[in-house]
């Protein structure tokens, strides 16, 4: 048994909140529990001197109240002068071979006596395996091209032992572990298993909670970008899997999920979902899961995206302006000459020549930043001011093409295939 003082310690974050939000409390008819502590390992004995801690907090979160007793050689222990009331919660709390066993109780449950349970440990994770991995296509977002997911497992301890996860021996793998797409991000973390931390573990990550015989429940979510109209990604399932199945939402219909076996559509909570699924997995086998089907990001946002884009400013634009401007004068000099002048082309303020002129100021710009020359406030304000002029343009040509200029160096150049003037 872990002394008293460890014991308090694993509450000292509720047992915060109460210097913070202790209110006062009407006096109530004192409130005794009455209760029975049990090694539920096979063969194992009860350890002398089990303490168990109650902990009463209010409707708010503030702690009413704290006591704790010691159970006698049969396992018997009694709580007295608890506050009763109503909406209140009753936590019961045990500490043991450095497993916290806990139990949240109602006024009313209280008026039984009460059988609380306890373990010895093991760190074979192999007790532990998942009944049910649940995987959500939450949302696809074409303009950042990222697909969200919220990951839901179900596992369980069927064992009569408490996994408890050693990192003294890394290579031992005595905890909990699930895998990641290698460019996952954004990872958020939900679970009823007390304390523990997450732990990058290849190409996944590990959690260091102890698991208690029975069921538990962990929830992940986490962002993958993807390229394309598809994303494929490995899913590897370290404890197994009884059942593992991939839902889409309704508002999502039209993506597909392969290789998974299509099955019929749940309603959950009234959403509908479409639904793949593969069972029977055995630990550390893997699944290659492919989405298509997946929405593009429309015309305008693209453009966006390419003219924020440094190097499309100082490489990709004035070669395609130069591959442009080559194309015309070839097609001007292929053109049989008729001795007269050609029809004017449709008049636009503007001209590719405007357009150059600003795509290497825009270069210029980024090389001075590049440099260091420019802070970034003048750089940032500068640069969106030759865009938003660049988009201008591009905006009041309204899909006519761009008539070349003279070059202000070399003077007036005729166009092939017009007489000189």
């Amino acid at each position: 048994m872990r002394p008293l003082g460890v014991l308090l310690a694993s509450l000292a974050l509720a047992l915060s909140i109460a210097l913070y939000g202790l209110g006062r409390v009407d006096a109530q008819e004192p409130l005794t529990v009455t209760g029975t502590v049990i090694n539920g390992t096979a063969g194992a004995e009860l350890p002398p001197q089990v303490q168990v801690l109650a902990l009463v907090t209010g409707a708010e979160g503030g702690v009413l109240s704290t006591s704790l007793a010691t159970a006698g050689d049969e396992g018997r222990f009694e709580l007295a002068n608890l506050p009763a009331i109503a909406d209140a919660r009753y936590a019961l709390a045990i500490n043991h071979s450095g497993a916290l066993y806990t139990r949240a109780f109602s006024l009313e449950e209280l008026s039984d006596d009460i059988v609380l349970n306890i373990y010895e440990t093991t760190t074979d994770a192999t007790v532990v395996r998942v009944t049910h991995h649940l995987s959500v296509v939450a949302s696809v977002d074409p303009t950042e091209r990222e697909v969200t997911l919220v990951d839901f497992v179900t596992l369980v301890n069927d064992s009569d032992r408490t996994l408890q996860p050693d990192l003294s021996v890394p290579a031992q793998m005595s905890f909990l572990r699930f895998s990641l797409p290698p460019l996952a991000e954004t990872l958020g973390l939900q679970s009823d298993m007390p304390g523990g931390d997450i732990v990058s573990v290849g190409t996944g990550f590990a959690v260091t909670s102890q698991v208690t015989p029975g069921l538990h429940n962990v929830e992940f979510s986490y962002k993958i970008p993807y390229q394309g109209d598809s994303l494929t990604y490995r899913q590897a399932f370290h404890q197994g899997a009884d059942i593992f199945q991939v839902l889409v939402p309704d508002r999502l219909r039209g993506l597909d999920v392969s290789p998974l076996e299509r099955v019929a559509s749940p309603n959950l909570d009234g959403t509908v979902y479409d639904a793949w699924e593969a069972r029977d997995l055995s630990r550390s086998e893997e699944v290659m899961v492919t989405l298509s089907s997946l929405p593009q990001p429309g015309m305008l946002v693209r453009l966006e995206k390419w003219a924020g884009n440094g190097v499309l400013w100082q490489v990709a634009i004035p070669a395609i302006l130069g591959v442009v401007l080559a194309g015309l004068l070839v097609w001007g000099g292929l053109r049989p000459s008729s001795g007269r002048h050609p029809s004017p082309a449709p008049t636009s303020t503007a001209t590719a020549g405007d357009n150059y002129t600003l795509i290497n100021e825009i270069a210029a710009l980024d090389d001075s930043y590049s440099r260091g020359d420019l802070d970034d406030a003048e750089y940032h304000s500068t640069r969106q001011t030759l865009k938003g002029r660049f988009l201008d343009t591009v905006d009041s040509t309204d899909g006519r093409e761009l008539q070349p200029t003279p070059s202000r160096a070399t003077g007036d150049t005729p166009i092939p295939g017009k007489p000189a003037e």
